[in-house]
């Protein structure tokens, strides 16, 4: 009899001569995983069948098609990365990361507004980045797919950085209202409350038509002044 647990084409085979022992085992493996990556370990599949005749993962491929594009790993071994992917992504991880802090370290915090570019932009800096970096591996794969993806999107981010604070001081101007009573030395406890209101995946997306069209000849200059002081061109009215 045997378990198997399973996801983006890696999978634990677990094998048994009893239900008990089985089981024992696989309780072991979901400590390991869950310890591992916490509330993502749901996402891991979990197959248990319990009947003699498939003693190998060879075994179990020849008989259930589905697992014919799996390959069998070691529990300690999901997601973890080879020594040039790594390379790969402490190289673009520090990079975006000194980029974008640089961006923000130059965002006054005095004004409520300031406060708020500030403080959604490092919250968007550490959920993209610091988070996953923190984190493990399979941050990488769940939610871009592959290393390579993850580092496109990285350079892609800073390419598209302007993109950033104008996405953001829209996000205020949204806002605005239910902002009010928050002093910028508060922001930074909501902060992350209005980022995920958009995504940190959406925060350099591109303006899209007519959003800049509502904005008041005031609301352009203040947001232009936003723009100087973080390097970018300004908006042209």
């Amino acid at each position: 009899m045997y378990a198997v647990m399973y996801y983006n084409e890696e999978a634990v085979f677990v094998s048994a001569k009893s239900r008990s022992e089985l089981n024992k085992k696989v309780r072991e493996y979901e400590d390991i995983i869950f310890n591992r990556f916490g509330d993502l370990a749901d996402n891991f599949m979990e197959e248990r069948v319990y009947s003699d005749g498939i003693n190998s993962f060879e075994e179990l491929k020849a008989s259930e098609p589905k697992f014919n594009g799996y390959v069998q790993v070691g529990v300690d071994d999901f997601y973890r990365l080879s020594d040039k992917h790594q390379l790969e992504i402490d190289k673009i991880t520090e990079e975006h990361d000194k980029f974008f802090s640089d961006i923000n370290n130059k965002i006054e915090t005095k004004t409520r507004l300031g406060a708020f570019l500030h403080c959604v932009l490092g919250d968007y800096i550490w959920d993209i980045n610091e988070d996953v970096v923190q984190g493990n591996a399979f941050q990488v794969f769940w939610y871009w797919g592959s290393v390579e993806e993850y580092v496109k999107f990285l350079n892609d981010e800073m390419k598209n950085a302007r993109n950033s604070i104008i996405n953001i001081y829209l996000l205020y101007l949204a806002n605005k209202e239910d902002l009010e009573d928050c002093q910028p030395d508060d922001m930074n406890d909501i902060s992350m409350e209005y980022l995920n209101k958009i995504g940190s995946g959406n925060v350099c997306d591109e303006i899209g038509e007519n959003r800049l069209d509502n904005l008041t000849v005031k609301e352009i200059k203040e947001l232009n002044k936003y723009l100087e002081a973080t390097g970018f061109d300004k908006i042209v009215f």
